[in-house]
């Protein structure tokens, strides 16, 4: 008989145990829960703990970031000749019109102004009327090679008085001694010349041997000068056509050999591209204030030595 009795009071406990959660579910509105095989009760306010998750994103969105800039470097201005230009100075104006009227990167622009101790290690080649300059002008603590009527093909083999009165060609002396800057002046003996090829192939060697003897120097090739207009009417002899041919032909001799073509001419000419009167005696030399005009141009168009070397 208890063995009956016995199971029936546990069935009557647990099922009187499971009413008891339905009435409290239903008096109160919970839930049950049931994990496993148990039941559970929990209140209505008691929020079930979850897992935090990163949700998967429903777009991407690629974001750049903008590179960031840096201050480019300040630009250096470098002119066409290959000259920076803080070194330049504004173009002069001059009063005349200059029939040359070119542009080439181996003319020699207007310069910050040098004085005469620029000279010091300077020589001058040519002509008589540099000849005239070295008797008339300022610049004085300059070496000048001059010879009368010295022209391309005489270069070689005319002697100078050198140094110490020594007689020698110019070649010779070039060898002996050395400078830093070289200008040379030729070519209003040569306009007559008739075979023009002829005539800038000879210069071309002039300037090849300055180059050969003095690797260390500046090269200037001075234009022709303008002559007066008078002599425009004759035949024969220089006029100011041929002064342009001739400097057209040095500014290419210039151009090939990589050389600086001084267009000292430019501050001689008048109004009408000659040689203003007065200026000459026989319309070519020209007397001690042309000369001074023709000094301070080479003041004011001088390339330092040490910036160019830097500048290379």
């Amino acid at each position: 008989m208890s063995f009956y009795v016995i199971p029936g009071v546990i069935g009557g406990f647990i099922f009187s145990l499971i009413l008891g959660f339905i009435a409290a579910h239903l008096l109160t509105g919970g839930n049950i829960v049931t994990r496993g095989n148990v039941i559970l009760y929990r209140r209505p306010d008691f929020v079930e703990p979850t897992v935090a998750t990163t949700p998967l994103p429903t777009e991407t969105t690629l974001q750049v970031t903008a590179p960031i800039e840096t201050p480019e470097p300040t630009s250096v201005e470098t002119l066409p000749h290959g000259l920076l230009a803080e070194w330049t100075s504004p173009p002069a104006d001059y009063p005349g019109f200059d029939p040359l009227d070119v542009e080439s990167d181996r003319i020699v622009p207007a310069m910050q102004p040098v004085d005469d101790s620029y000279f010091d290690d300077a020589v001058f080649i040519g002509n008589s009327i540099l000849g005239m300059q070295m008797l008339t002008g300022k610049i004085k603590n300059a070496t000048y090679y001059t010879r009368n009527s010295l022209q391309v093909k005489s270069y070689f083999t005319n002697q100078i008085r050198v140094q110490g009165g020594a007689q020698m060609t110019i070649p010779e002396a070039l060898d002996k001694y050395k400078y830093k800057k070289v200008y040379l002046m030729l070519g209003v003996n040569e306009m007559s010349w008739p075979n023009k090829d002829a005539l800038k192939s000879m210069f071309a060697n002039v300037v090849k041997n300055l180059i050969e003897k003095q690797p260390d120097a500046i090269i200037y090739v001075q234009s022709v000068m303008p002559v007066a207009a008078f002599l425009d009417e004759k035949a024969s002899g220089p006029t100011n056509k041929l002064v342009q041919e001739m400097n057209r032909m040095i500014l290419e001799v210039c151009e090939e050999q990589g050389v600086w073509f001084l267009n000292a001419a430019e501050a001689l000419y008048d109004e009408n591209g000659v040689l203003p009167q007065n200026s000459s005696n026989d319309g070519i030399h020209f007397n001690a204030a042309t000369v001074q005009l023709w000094d301070d141009y080479l003041r004011t168009h001088a390339i330092p030595i040490e910036i160019l070397d830097q500048h290379q």
